[in-house]
Parts: C-alpha cells; structure tokens; sequence
C-alpha cells in the first residue's frame, strides 16, 4: 500500500470497499450502486484525438460513465474503474472543453442538472493522479483476491483422493494428497521390507542393492510424508514468492514494448508512487494500462494495410494463432509509431478500432500475457523488421 497521508486515504477507502476477487466489474457496481443510493450508467464510445478516453458525467439523479469501446476488457475495465475513482474521492472539477465534450456525448442531457464532468486523460493534474492511483489500487486488490470456493458433493467425502483434489485452498489439498500417496507407498515398503526378513531367515543373503534402494526410498517417503503433513507452514510462502517472480519476469518482459510506446505517449506515465515500487502486481498492472493508454494515443495513425501485410506475412510463415496476432499488433504499433514520430497526417481507421485477434479475458494475467508476445514480436520477429522499421530506433 502507499506510504504518507495520501496512502492512508487511499488504504481507507479500498479498505471500506467491498472489491470481489478475482474482479468483477458488475458485482462492483452493484454492490457501489447500492452503498451511495445512486444508479450508474455505462456508455462505450471511441473517442479520438483530444478526446478523453473516459469520462464521468454526474447529474442531480444518477452517473454516467463514457469510456473507450475498442480496447481490450481489462483496459476498459481499469478507464471505468478509473471514474468510480474520481467519485469515491468526492473530486468535483472539469473545464469548459471537457463541458462541451459532455454535451456531445450526452446531448439529452440538460446541461443545468449536469453537475460533475471529469475525463480521463494526462495525469498532469493531481485529481487525475489520484483518481488512477486509486482505480490501479482497487484493481489490483481486485485481481490478487482468490475466487469463489467450488461446491464439493457429498460423495467426494468417501473417496480421501477425490476429495483432496476438490480442497478449495489448493496447497491444503497438495499436502492431502502427498500424504495419502506417501501412505500407499509405505504399505509397500513395510511389504517390501517384510519379504527381505523372510530371505534372511531362509539363510539367503538380501542383495545390498536391494537393501540400499528400499532405504532410499523409506526415506524419500517418510520426508513426502513431512513435506504433505506441514503443507499449510510453507506451501504459501513459496507460492506467494513464485507469484511474485513471474510478475516481475512480466513485468521486464513487457519493458521493450512500453518503452517504445513511452516515446510516443510520455503523458500516459503515472508518476511513481510511494510504497508501490515493491508492489510487483501494481506495478505490472500499471505498465498493462499504460501501454493500452499509449496504443489509443497511436490509434490515429494505425493502417489497416499494414496489419493486411502482417497477418499474411504471419500466416506464410505457419506462426500458430496468438504468435500471428501478436505480430500483426506488432506490427500495427511500430508503423504507427513511426509515422507519428516523422510527423505524418493522422488517419484514424474505423477498421482497426481494438487490439488485432481475439480479445483477451478480463483479467490482468491475460492482458500481460498476450502484450508479452506483442514485446517479443517487437523486439525478435522479422515480420515485423520486414516493414523496414527498426523497433529500437522508432
């Protein structure tokens, strides 16, 4: 959590928060709808150059959140959550521009019971940066809770491995079944044992081989044994440290891509916050949104005869599904990139209005995994050189 009195405000409030794990969007308004007595309404649009990518519109009988229609579900996830942010910190502001923006978007709307208008944008205000603090908060809290335990049946009680395999703590349900396997096998050992007594009594002598394998494996028995019954000491600690290392190893993995789009988008950096640099699931979160955030900044410049060339490219080259639309959004980005930086006329296309192939789930591992293969592509494939752009030097 945050550090200093901006942390403890923004701890209070998620700590009051009912936020469902593993995050869900609709269970959230629902429960928020019910705790403030106010409907909230959600309208997707696709905004464009100078235009939020999200905003809130308060009126005296409910809210109304606009947010981006062509981008991924955990990216428009985070834009709405960003806005409930902007509420739950009782922010109360907006320009003139962001006024007329509203008018557009809600003409039926009459403007003297609008009461509220906020936008995501740059986080160059200090509302801005609290609100998108906040939301990456909830989120994260949101996407490191467990979800819901299965519902066992009545028979998997008479079974011990069918029911271990069932345990809803998945570590409790491991040490279940080690211990039932080291039992077994035991059975097999005392057998074991029990047949060289009976050699030896014959006057034959026991193979010292035999002797010494059976040992072997009385003692590997007896430490799975250990290892299952003491499960619940140290089965979550190393299960929270192998989390850890694969949200860090996403989070450098995902570092030649948000580089590259940090050229294009500097505004889209959320300054670094107190407490948060040990915090691998914020921080990973973080750099997801901000590379969707930088995306829709390049969106303008997008071609869909690049992504033409890419996926046929793609396709010759036998690359499976999700290495395929990887490099076509690969593809898509560094062109766009490019021509942005060389200060070419932007040319919004309709046709590529989200992320190239199927949309990733609403969740932060599938988001971080599919931009993974996008940085691998962007930094590897030679489909992507072929188009004469150097990814490290766009």
């Amino acid at each position: 959590m945050l550090a200093g009195s901006g942390g403890r405000r923004f701890a209070a409030i998620v700590g009051e928060l009912d936020i469902p794990g593993p995050f869900d969007l609709g269970l959230f308004l629902a429960k928020l709808v019910l705790r403030r007595q106010r409907m909230i309404f959600l309208h997707p649009f696709n905004s464009g150059p100078g235009i939020p990518c999200g905003m809130w519109i308060g009126t005296a009988e409910a809210d109304h959140i606009f947010h981006e229609k062509g981008t991924t579900p955990w990216h428009k996830t985070h834009i709405i959550t960003h806005e409930i942010a902007h509420m739950l910190l009782g922010h109360r502001g907006g320009t003139q521009a962001s006024r007329d923006l509203a008018r557009l978007l809600a003409p039926d709307a009459d403007p003297a019971l609008v009461t509220l208008v906020l936008g995501r944008s740059a986080y160059t205000t200090v509302e801005e940066q609290e609100a998108e603090t906040l939301a990456s908060l909830i989120l994260e809290q949101g996407s490191a809770a467990p979800g819901p335990a299965p519902v066992v049946g009545a028979d998997t009680a008479a079974v011990p491995w069918r029911c271990a395999r069932r345990i809803p703590v998945r570590h409790t349900g491991f040490g279940m079944r080690a211990v039932i396997s080291a039992a077994v096998a035991e059975l097999f050992l005392i057998l074991a044992w029990s047949a060289a007594i009976v050699v030896a009594a014959s006057g034959r002598p026991v193979p010292q081989p035999v002797i010494a394998g059976v040992a072997l494996a009385q003692g590997t028995v007896i430490i799975q044994f250990i290892a299952g019954a003491t499960v619940a000491a140290w089965f979550p600690a190393l299960e929270f440290i192998s989390g850890q290392g694969r949200m860090w190893g996403a989070y450098w993995r995902l570092h030649p891509l948000w580089a590259i789009l940090s050229r294009a988008a500097p505004d889209v950096q959320l300054p670094p916050q107190p407490g948060t640099q040990f915090n691998a699931r914020y921080r990973l979160h973080r750099r997801v949104i901000e590379i969707r955030d930088a995306e829709l900044a390049l969106r303008p410049y997008w071609n869909r005869e690049i992504a033409g060339q890419a996926a046929d490219a793609a396709r010759s080259a036998r690359l499976p599904p999700a290495r395929r639309d990887a490099v076509v959004e690969a593809a898509v980005i560094v062109t766009a990139l490019d021509a942005r930086l060389r200060g070419a006329p932007a040319r919004h296309d309709d046709t590529l209005a989200g992320p190239a192939g199927p949309v990733p789930q609403n969740d932060l591992g599938a988001e971080a995994a599919r931009l993974i293969l996008v940085s691998d592509a962007i930094r590897s494939s030679p489909i992507v050189r072929s188009f004469g752009i150097r990814p490290g030097h766009v």
